[in-house]
């Protein structure tokens, strides 16, 4: 795929990964450093070039991103044939965890706004370590539990309250 690439993380990439990533990534939270470097050693480093599709909606998928560097735009194919944007995500951010889940296929689309550098998570190695992956679950659950939370407060106010029929 012209301007994608992917690499194994080096050690070096690892490290400087660390710190940044226990700090500014919810998904992360309550990890040590021992159970980041675990999950994170089969993750691979993948670049996309502004404009690109990462994910497209209706296809399967057995990973998800988080975003190092970069912006991206998630959208939603609307029954009118138009795509109607949902989100723009910045680095600290992650996409296609629902797919990890419940192995279903991706509900939007993805597409990079910026240059994005990423991370790429497989299924497996969300798998690899029970401990770790006990912890990256739950807290799957709370950022899906608040994006369900921003998304009901968003229809609340795009469909007000009617006023009560009379009788």
């Amino acid at each position: 795929m012209a301007g994608w690439s992917k690499e194994s993380l080096s050690d070096f990439d690892l490290q400087q990964l660390l710190k940044r990533l226990l700090e500014a990534v919810e998904i992360f939270s309550g990890f040590t450093q021992s159970e980041l470097t675990e999950v994170l050693s089969g993750a691979e480093k993948c670049l996309f070039l502004p404009g690109q599709t990462i994910i497209t909606e209706g296809s399967s998928g057995h990973f998800m991103y988080i975003i190092i560097d970069g912006e991206v735009e998630i959208s939603k194919k609307l029954s009118t044939g138009r795509n109607k944007v949902l989100a723009h995500l910045s680095g600290g951010n992650c996409f296609g965890e629902m797919a990890l889940i419940d192995n279903n296929v991706r509900s939007a689309t993805v597409k990079s706004v910026a240059k994005c550098i990423m991370l790429r998570l497989s299924e497996t190695e969300f798998r690899r370590n029970p401990p770790a992956s006990a912890k990256l679950y739950r807290n799957i659950a709370r950022l899906l539990s608040r994006r369900l939370r921003d998304t009901n407060a968003m229809i609340s106010l795009a469909f007000p309250e009617s006023p009560p029929h009379e009788p």
